[in-house]
């Protein structure tokens, strides 16, 4: 995880972000979660597809399923590309599952 720690402020991509940040969380830094949520509001869709998918992989369990659920049904009520919606909504169901 240094690297990835090392690599995380020097990044310009937001898409490149989501992944990292996926990482951190995944490997127990929960730290990086409210970064992560915080690229649903990403001016791009793109990202906001990508940053929903990776919550919903990486967010299973406890507070942070929790977490990524209100961010994510946040994020929804404002979203207005058909792609995005559709990510925030599976992400959810996918969730809603666990």
């Amino acid at each position: 995880m240094p690297l990835v720690r090392h690599r995380l402020p020097r990044e310009r991509s937001s898409l490149a972000r989501v992944g990292l940040l996926g990482v951190l969380v995944e490997g127990g830094d929960g730290a990086a979660l409210a970064p992560l949520a915080a690229l649903l509001q990403s001016r791009q869709h793109r990202v906001r597809c990508a940053c929903a998918s990776v919550l919903s992989r990486v967010a299973r369990t406890g507070a942070a399923a929790s977490f990524a659920r209100a961010a994510m049904r946040e994020a929804l009520r404002k979203e207005t590309t058909v792609a995005a919606r559709s990510s925030l909504n599976a992400a959810l169901r996918s969730l809603r599952a666990e």
